[in-house]
Parts: structure tokens; C-alpha cells; sequence
């Protein structure tokens, strides 16, 4: 009887992969605005810098071509910026990543701990502390 080699184990994409995936689209479907807010997001992060933000800003007239720069800017630095890129992208415009089905890592969102216990998100834990905290809206 002959054994079945091994099959490689299916792993999630890598967060570059991700971006990979969903470039196209996202350099269509994202608007200005969100641009310009993962971009202030993403220098806040040290993900990008100032000159690097001016160059894709200044660099680029049409919004497309801002996007197209800067998710290609980002994939350039690797897994940890692509996820940083991820979820801001998740938190800004939620509508937008769940169109690209940009999927859940969750080395991309932040381990919140609420008395002792683990807490799915932010969202979550504002919510267990003080529901008023956040809107109705917030939480959709």
C-alpha cells in the first residue's frame, strides 16, 4: 500500500498577497477622501513618512494613480505595513473593505484585554465599559 505524499498545508494569504488581490479594485473604488485618510493614518504609523506621503500626493493628479502609488508604496515594505494598511482600510471604510472581501488577520487588529478577558475588538470593549461610548451606527 503506497502512502499519499504530503500535502501542504493551505495557509491564509500573506497581507501582501491581500493587497495584491484586491489592487485593481481598490484603485477604482476608493475615493479621494479615503486616500487622503489612510495616508495621514499611515504616516501617523510610521508606516510611511512625510516625503514619501508628499510624493505620492504631489506625484499623482488623478485619484486612481494616488491609489495605485500607495498601496504599491505599501506592499514594498512588507507584511507588517500591508497589514497596518489592512486595517486602517477595515476602520475607515468599512463598506469598501468588505466589497474587496479583504479578509480578517488577526495579527492586523489589536489584542484588547477588558478584566482579564480577551476582547474581540475595540469596538467590544468600549462597548462592555460604557455602551454609550459608541453610537448604534459605530457598531454596524
Amino acid at each position: 500500500m503506497e502512502s499519499e505524499p504530503d500535502q501542504p498545508a493551505l495557509s491564509a494569504p500573506s497581507a501582501e498577497d491581500e493587497l495584491s488581490r484586491v489592487r485593481c479594485s481598490f484603485v477604482w473604488r476608493v475615493s479621494k477622501e479615503i486616500v487622503t485618510q489612510l495616508l495621514e493614518a499611515l504616516v501617523t504609523d510610521r508606516v510611511l513618512n512625510d516625503l514619501e506621503k508628499a510624493s505620492i500626493v504631489e506625484g499623482n493628479s488623478v485619484t486612481a494613480d494616488k491609489a495605485r502609488d500607495l498601496i504599491d508604496t505599501v506592499k514594498k515594505k512588507g507584511g507588517t505595513a500591508s497589514r497596518i494598511m489592512i486595517r486602517h482600510l477595515q476602520t475607515i471604510d468599512p463598506t469598501l473593505s468588505s466589497e474587496l472581501h479583504l479578509s480578517f488577520e488577526p495579527s492586523a487588529q489589536p489584542e484588547l484585554h477588558f478584566s482579564g478577558h480577551f476582547c474581540i475588538s475595540f469596538k467590544v470593549c468600549c462597548f462592555l465599559i460604557d455602551p454609550r461610548l459608541l453610537s448604534a451606527k459605530t457598531l454596524i
